[in-house]
C-alpha cells in the first residue's frame, strides 16, 4: 500500500482516537478488581497488562499537583490509591476493541518488543551498576507507543512497513516515507496529546543517536581490557536516558533482524556504554529475549520478534530478490542451548574483569585508567568561563550527579571529572595518585591533559617522606593553592620527577578520601592557558574534590562486593 504520506497532524489524530486492548484474561481482571487486593499484588499484575499499567500512569499524570511528571507504575499507584485504579480498570475492560484479531495480535508483538527493550535497560541498570530507577524502564517502554497503536490504526500500512523492514530496508526510514513524518517525532507529540509532558534533553539524545551510537560501537570491550571511551561519547552515553535510548534501539533493531549491522553496531555500543564485554551482552540480551516471550502476556502471540535470534539469518541475496513468505526457527524457541557458547566466553571475560579491578583497587599492578579521554596529540585549551572564570553551572552539574550516585562506573566518573576540571575550572591537566594500602608511595592512576612523551601515568611519588604530596596526603589536609607568588618555594617541596611538569600559573592539589581514610592526592593546573589561581578557583575545587572523594567511594565499594 504505497497510498500518500498523510503526515504528523493526520497520524497524531488516528493514534489519539485508538484505544488499546487490555491483556489480562476475565480471571486475572477479577483478582484485580477483588476489594481485597493489595497494593504490592496490584503492581505485579499491572506490569502483566502493559496497556492498562498505561492508562493508569495516563491517569495519573492528570494530577494537577504533579504536572504530568510521573516517575513510572509505583509513583501512579501511590498517586491514585487502589479504588481509584480497579475503577480505571472496570472502564478499560468494558471498552470495545473494533479491530481484528490480525492487528489486535500485531500489536501485542509490538507490545513484546518494548516490553524487551525494557527489560533490558532494566538488566544493565541491576546488574552493571547503572541506575536503577523505574522512570527510566517506562520510559523505554514508552519511546514504542506510536508502533504500538499502528497496527490498529492503519493494518494495511503497517504490513507494509513490516514487510519492508523483514527484507532488510531500515525500519525507521521506511516509517518515515510512508508516514511522512519521524517516527521519533510522531512518539514524542502522541505522548504529548497523552497528556504526558516534552522532554528536551531526551529529544537531544534521540537526534544524535545515529551518530554518537555508531561511533560507540568501535569501543565495545572484544579483547583483554575495555577500550577507553574519549570524553565527548563518554557524556553522550551516561546522559540519564541515554540507556533506555539504546535499549529501545535495540529491541526494534532485533525485530527485524539479529544478524544485521545496525544490530551488530548497537550491541556493540552496549559494550561501550556498560563497560561489559561484548560477548556478556550478547548472551545477556539473548536470554531476556526468550524470557519476554514466555511472559503470561505473549505467551498467546510466539514467536515474538525479540525471539527471532532461533531463526537463521537469512541468506544473501541480491537486491531485486523477493524475500521468502517465512522462515521456520531453527530449533524450539524454548531452547537455550544456543546461547551456551557465548555464556561459557562471556564468564570467562566477566572473570578476568573481576581480576582486573581487584588488582587496580589493592595496588598489585599499576592501573591503567583512561589517559585517553583526552585528545592524544595535543593538550586541550582551558575554557573555564568568559575571562577565565569558572563555569559553575558545570561545576554544580557534576556535584549533584556524584551526591545522587549517577555514575554508572569509575571510567564514565573519570571522564565526567576531567571534563569538569577543563570545561568549569579551565584546569587542562590533572594528574591523580593514588596509595595502595601495603605500598609506600603514591602512584599516578589516572592522568588527564598531559603530551603521551611525559608518560604520566608512570609518575609516582614516595608516600614516606617530606614532599607537598605526601605532606597533604598524610595530615588530609583538604588542599592548597600554589599559584604564581608561591611557586618559587612550592616547587622546591616537590619531588624532583613533578618539578618538570610545573606551570608558571602554578597548581592545585587536594587530599582524595574513601570514607573517612586519605587514600590519595589529586593535581590540576592550566596546562599550557594558565588561568589565574585565584581564591575563587581554589575554593570551586576544594568544592568539587570534597565530592569527588564521595562518590569515588562509592564506586569503589561496589566493585568491592
Amino acid at each position: 500500500m504505497n497510498g500518500t504520506a498523510k503526515g504528523l497532524d493526520y497520524w497524531r489524530r488516528e493514534l489519539a482516537a485508538v484505544r488499546m486492548p487490555v491483556l489480562s484474561t476475565a480471571q486475572a481482571l477479577e483478582t484485580l478488581l477483588d476489594p481485597g487486593i493489595g497494593m504490592d499484588t496490584l503492581r505485579t499484575m499491572l506490569h502483566g497488562d502493559i496497556p492498562l499499567a498505561l492508562e493508569v500512569i495516563l491517569l495519573a499524570a492528570r494530577e494537577p499537583r504533579i504536572d504530568g511528571e510521573v516517575q513510572g507504575l509505583q509513583h501512579a499507584l501511590n498517586m491514585l490509591g487502589v479504588d481509584k485504579v480497579q475503577g480505571l480498570a472496570r472502564r478499560c475492560a468494558d471498552q470495545g476493541l473494533d479491530a481484528s484479531a490480525a492487528a489486535r495480535h500485531e500489536a501485542v508483538r509490538a507490545m513484546a518488543t518494548s516490553q524487551f527493550g525494557r527489560v533490558l535497560q532494566a538488566d544493565w541498570a541491576h546488574h552493571h551498576g547503572g541506575e536503577h530507577a523505574e522512570y527510566l524502564e517506562w520510559l523505554t517502554l514508552l519511546l514504542g507507543v506510536a508502533r504500538w497503536k499502528l497496527p490498529l490504526a492503519a493494518p494495511e500500512l503497517h504490513q507494509e512497513i513490516e514487510a519492508r523492514a523483514a527484507a532488510g530496508e531500515r525500519r525507521a526510514r521506511v516509517e518515515e516515507a510512508l508516514l511522512g513524518c519521524s517516527p521519533v517525532e510522531l512518539n514524542a507529540a502522541h505522548l504529548q496529546d497523552l497528556g504526558l509532558p516534552a522532554s528536551p534533553a531526551l529529544t537531544t539524545i534521540m537526534d544524535r543517536a545515529g551518530t554518537m551510537l555508531a561511533h560507540a560501537g568501535r569501543y565495545a570491550w572484544q579483547g583483554g581490557m575495555a577500550p577507553e571511551l574519549p570524553i565527548a561519547l563518554a557524556r553522550y552515553l551516561h546522559q540519564r536516558g541515554a540507556d533506555a535510548v539504546l535499549a529501545h534501539l535495540i529491541a526494534w533493531a532485533t525485530h527485524d533482524n539479529w544478524y544485521g549491522g545496525h544490530t551488530t553496531t548497537l550491541l556493540h555500543a552496549a559494550s561501550a556504554m556498560t563497560n561489559l564485554p561484548l560477548d556478556e551482552i550478547v548472551a545477556s540480551t539473548r536470554r531476556v529475549a526468550v524470557r519476554i516471550s514466555h511472559a503470561a502476556a505473549f505467551i498467546d502471540h510466539r514467536p515474538v520478534a525479540c525471539e527471532r535470534f532461533f531463526w537463521p539469518p537469512p541468506p544473501p541475496r541480491s537486491p531485486g530478490a523477493p524475500m521468502p513468505a517465512s522462515r521456520a526457527p531453527a530449533r524450539p524457541a524454548d531452547s537455550d542451548t544456543h546461547t551456551d557458547g557465548w555464556h561459557a566466553r562471556s564468564q570467562h571475560a566477566g572473570d578476568d574483569r573481576t581480576r582486573l579491578v581487584t588488582t587496580r583497587l589493592e595496588g598489585e599492578t599499576q592501573a591503567d585508567e583512561p589517559s585517553s579521554a583526552a585528545p592524544k596529540a595535543t593538550q586541550p585549551k582551558a575554557h573555564g568561563g568568559i575571562g577565565g572564570e569558572p563555569v559553575t553551572e558545570i561545576i554544580e552539574a557534576f556535584m549533584q550527579n556524584c551526591q545522587h550516585g549517577r555514575y554508572r562506573d569509575l571510567r564514565a566518573f573519570f571522564a565526567d571529572t576531567a571534563h569538569t576540571l577543563e570545561q568549569g575550572l579551565g584546569l587542562a591537566r590533572c594528574l591523580l595518585f593514588l596509595k595502595a594500602s601495603a605500598a609506600d608511595r603514591l602512584s599516578c592512576y589516572f592522568a588527564y591533559g598531559f603530551a603521551p612523551e611525559d608518560n604520566a601515568k608512570a609518575l609516582w611519588v614516595p608516600a614516606g617522606d617530606d614532599n607537598l604530596l605526601a605532606r597533604l596526603f598524610r595530615h588530609a589536609a583538604g588542599s592548597t593553592c600554589i599559584d604564581r607568588t608561591r611557586l618559587a618555594a612550592g616547587r622546591r617541596q616537590l619531588p624532583e620527577v613533578l618539578r618538570a611538569h610545573v606551570r608558571p600559573a602554578g597548581f592545585l592539589l587536594g587530599a582524595i578520601h574513601l570514607g573517612d581514610r586519605p587514600v590519595g592526592v589529586i593535581w590540576a593546573d592550566g596546562g599550557d592557558a594558565d588561568p589565574v589561581l585565584d581564591a575563587n578557583r581554589h575554593a570551586e575545587f576544594k568544592h568539587m574534590i570534597r565530592h569527588f572523594g564521595a562518590e569515588f567511594t562509592r564506586l569503589t565499594q561496589a566493585l568491592r562486593r
